[in-house]
């Protein structure tokens, strides 16, 4: 059973958990409340962005119709959605009661796509070739004038100063690129068949160029080759059969002939009589010339082929040698795993014997070498003991090491006399069986018989001398000394030794040089001197003594003295000479120095010419007042501007001996130089630019509304799949410096024309159209509930007018073009094409249409100050925020329709160039309505 005073908790902790939970963790799960109105000036916001993303919305979709569908991923796409199909019955914003907001006045306009190029090549980052930079922007149709008058003036835009910095021009000096020689062949070859059609060409002429062409020819040949044969003598053809049948009058007529037929032959000479050909080779009886080519052997079925044979010879050659070799392996392992030996080694007679045999049977190392064993020479912890123990196996043990001793016994000292006795006959006795044993190992002589002869015991032996001047052997190095090593526990050890005599030599030190810190100590203490410097003559002089005597620093440094700008808690005063107290201390102004003299100096930044100022001003540097709390630096620093008044004021009088002190020019650093040369640049060409300008169109598209213009100025920066320009040519092509610009231009006025024709089929209604366009801030778009289906654009909304630079070379052409494309896609009607000179005027005789009112482009508070006159910032703080909200709530739509006209893809001229009238205000407006 559950208490009462229980039941009631857990009845509510269970009801409370099975009610919805609504929320996310991490924050409080309780209903949603109704969302909080927005402010007046956050409602103008969000319907300024409403306005233009329904802009937006209609480009995207022309941009779409415009754009190939995507084939090359099959299988990962899929078609796109309209954002026009959002509106339509059951759309997405339809079904969310989404508020319709038609785009501003403004995207309804005609706008112009302009390609503007530059005059001449621009300098660009290592790896590109100089080309001609091009420029591809957008503005209204009544701006176009403006726009090319900015770009042509010092109002142009950061980037394209930039470029402008780096072109090449006319006065800088030319980039060399090598000629290309087909160029100038192409002009020679032009000249000469000029000659050569009007009869001016003789046979000695055509004999010369002959011979020459032979000549460089077999140079070029054995240039290419760098060791070739040696070319053969040839001799040059008559004259009238090179010229019959090729260069005749009536041949050189006809075009046709000139592009079928070469004027001269490459192989004009022919060989010399001495020259054998291949046909007089074979006429030599005997030679291998003559003789018919055997046949081979693999190409008869029956005869076994030479490979096969040289195969099977190679193949026995290796069995044959297994079987000889391979038994030596098994042997060798044989004898390694019986522990025997499979090879023998032959003793040298040269070698030297490693050890010697004594006469009494031990065997000892010449060199006087004893290995230890465990009864001699072991560490005390390893050695043995002899044991008398009955259990013991063995005679002697291992000692342990807590039973060793801890000291032994002194042991006698050696006696020399002894030692030196016990050296020589040691030595002695060494020789004599060294002596021996190398007689025995001698080889032996035989008989004439073959019997080997005895040993000749009685044989002379050789003395230590000679054998001292054997080279590389035992004899010849040092003598070791055969005195038995001392115990280690006799010997002290070196680090022991070394230590002590560490200490020792500290405690001298100590007892020398003790005293000197003690002098040291009591100099400082009694303001003496406990060390001197002596100055040396070779050394740079570090003072200047200037005209009445004084001695200055040449950089204007002034060391500190105890009266100028020591630390307080050092410094003297003239009341108490020895130091201040810390606690009588006056406090300082500003931070302190540091308390070293090197790091209170302070260098004041003097003229060179400081040493050669008034006398009046150096008087009054050396009578400076000593007081602690003044500054030397500013003291230093109105000394210094004082003196520079009076060299103004003295400024053409000369000094006591006649000299005239010169301004030296500060250096600048490497940015202020380049600044300095680029501002230099531009008072060049700035004011050339008036004449002839620097950018020229080269082409302009004008469009009936925005969204299409900026659709057309999206797609023309690159090719129909996003690739840009370059891509499409390869990077040996791009270094080309006169190939690579024409080519970058020719890519670039393809995709334009390409572009305005598309757009001018969808205008005329072919492939149903563009859904969801807008021509009148009225529709709500083409398509959405069957609007203007039935109906034909208006001309004046779908004609396209294309503007081609008569400075182009190729301007006709590209007229031509456009007009015969329009022919073929049956929209003629709707392309109109005109010329345009540098300056942006049609030569047609036509004129771009009167400029326009600017529209407006800031924030809501600018609105305010220039529509209304009222400067917000200008109000209390208390009344500035009601103010605001008041006027965006009166004039929520005005604010709305103004600040949507701007688009930042569309370029404005500037106000400073007198192109456009400032933005007229609301109350001008109202009053000329009225």
């Amino acid at each position: 059973m559950i208490p009462r005073s229980q039941a009631s908790k857990r009845a509510g902790r269970r009801l409370a958990s099975t009610t919805v939970r609504q929320g996310r963790k991490g924050h409080l799960y309780v209903e949603p409340s109704d969302p909080l109105p927005p402010t007046p000036e956050e409602a103008v916001k969000i319907t300024v962005r409403r306005v233009k993303k329904a802009e937006r919305d209609e480009r995207m979709d022309v941009t779409l119709s415009l754009t190939p569908v995507k084939t090359y991923m099959g299988g990962f796409t899929r078609p796109r959605d309209l954002r026009a199909s959002n509106w339509f019955p059951g759309g997405a914003y339809v079904t969310r009661n989404k508020r319709y907001e038609s785009p501003p006045d403004a995207a309804f306009e005609k706008h112009t796509v302009f390609l503007l190029e530059s005059r001449y090549p621009v300098k660009h980052e290592v790896g590109r070739v100089d080309s001609y930079e091009h420029i591809v922007g957008m503005c209204r149709e009544s701006d176009f004038p403006a726009i090319m008058q900015m770009y042509n003036s010092k109002y142009c835009p950061s980037d394209t100063r930039e470029s402008m910095d780096n072109a090449r021009w006319p006065w800088l000096k030319p980039k060399k690129v090598k000629s290309e020689m087909r160029h100038e062949w192409k002009e020679e070859a032009q000249l000469e068949l000029k000659r050569l059609k009007n009869g001016e060409w003789t046979p000695d002429e055509v004999v010369k160029v002959v011979s020459i062409e032979n000549a460089e020819l077999t140079g070029s040949n054995m240039t290419a080759t760098g060791s070739g044969p040696k070319p053969k003598k040839t001799r040059t053809k008559p004259t009238e059969l090179v010229s019959s049948g090729l260069l005749t009058a009536e041949s050189v007529d006809s075009p046709a002939s000139l592009d079928q037929r070469r004027l001269f032959h490459a192989s004009v000479s022919a060989p010399s009589s001495d020259s054998i050909s291949s046909r007089d080779r074979v006429k030599i009886p005997g030679s291998s010339w003559s003789k018919p080519p055997r046949e081979s052997q693999d190409a008869d079925d029956s005869v076994v082929p030479t490979y096969y044979i040289e195969w099977k010879r190679q193949r026995d050659a290796i069995s044959e040698r297994k079987e000889e070799e391979g038994g030596l392996m098994a042997e060798l392992n044989a004898g390694v795993l019986s522990d025997g030996i499979a090879a023998e080694t032959k003793v040298r007679e040269e070698k030297i014997p490693v050890e010697v045999k004594e006469r009494d049977g031990t065997v000892r190392h010449p060199s006087g070498f004893e290995p230890p064993t465990p009864e001699t020479e072991f560490h005390p912890a390893a050695a043995k003991e002899p044991t008398e123990e009955p259990n013991s196996l063995l005679t002697t043990v291992k000692q342990l090491w807590d039973e060793r001793p801890a000291v032994d016994p002194a042991a006698p000292e050696p006696d020399t006399q002894v030692e030196q006795e016990f050296v020589r006959l040691r030595l002695e006795c060494e020789v004599n069986a060294a002596g021996t044993l190398t007689t025995a190992t001698s080889p032996l002589d035989t008989e004439p018989s073959g019997d080997p002869a005895p040993a000749n015991v009685s044989a002379d032996q050789s003395t230590f001398s000679e054998r001292s001047d054997i080279q590389t052997s035992s004899w010849d190095s040092p003598s070791h000394s055969s005195r038995k090593s001392p115990h280690p526990e006799e010997v002290v050890p070196p680090y022991y030794i070394e230590r002590k005599r560490q200490r020792e030599s500290i405690s001298e030190r100590k007892e020398e040089e003790g005293s000197l810190m003690a002098e040291l100590s009591a100099g400082i203490l009694s303001e003496g001197l406990a060390a001197q410097t002596k100055a040396r003559e070779e050394k740079i002089p570090v003072e200047v003594e200037g005209k009445d005597g004084s001695v200055q620093h040449p950089s204007g440094f002034v060391p500190p003295t105890p009266e100028t700008d020591f630390h307080p808690a050092v410094s003297k005063t003239p009341e108490m000479p020895p130091k201040t107290p810390w606690t009588d201390v006056p406090a300082k102004k500003g931070r302190g120095f540091h308390s070293s003299a090197m790091v209170r100096a302070a260098e004041v930044d003097l003229p060179k010419n400081v040493l050669h100022a008034p006398d009046e001003s150096e008087s009054s540097i050396s009578s400076a007042p000593a007081d602690s709390d003044t500054n030397f630096v500013d003291f230093a620093q109105e000394e210094y501007d004082d003196a520079l008044e009076d060299e103004d004021a003295d400024e053409g009088d000369e000094g006591d001996e006649g000299e005239v002190v010169q301004e030296v020019k500060p250096r600048l650093s490497p940015a202020q130089e380049i600044d300095d040369a680029r501002k230099k640049l531009r008072g060049q060409y700035i004011p050339t630019l008036k004449d002839t300008p620097f950018w020229r169109p080269l082409l302009t598209m004008t469009f009936p509304t925005r969204p299409i213009g900026l659709t057309i100025l999206r797609l023309s920066k690159g090719m129909p799949r996003g690739t840009p320009f370059y891509a499409t040519i390869s990077n040996d092509d791009r270094k080309c410096h006169s190939s690579f610009p024409a080519r970058m231009r020719c890519l670039r006025l393809d995709r334009m024309a390409q572009l305005t024709i598309d757009m001018a089929k969808l205008l005329a209604g072919q492939r149903g159209g563009i859904v969801g366009l807008r021509l009148s801030p009225k529709d709500r778009g083409r398509g959405i509930n069957g609007e203007r289906l039935d109906d034909r654009i208006p001309y004046d909304m779908r004609v396209i007018k294309v503007g081609v630079g008569e400075w182009y070379s190729r301007a006709d052409e590209v007229k031509e073009a456009y007009k015969l494309d329009a022919q073929e896609a049956e929209v003629d009607d709707s392309i109109e094409v005109f010329g345009l000179d540098e300056r942006g005027n049609r030569t047609d005789g036509g004129s771009w249409p009167e400029s326009k009112s600017r529209p407006f482009v800031g924030n809501i508070e600018r609105w305010m100050a220039v529509k209304l006159g009222v400067n917000i910032q200008e109000l209390p703080p208390h009344v500035k925020n009601k103010r605001r909200a008041e006027l965006a709530r009166e004039y929520h739509r005005e604010m709305v329709q103004d600040l949507a006209q701007s688009h930042r893809s569309v370029i404005l001229p500037p106000f400073n160039m007198g192109f456009r009238q400032s933005e007229p205000s609301l109350q001008s407006e109202q009053s000329k309505d009225e």
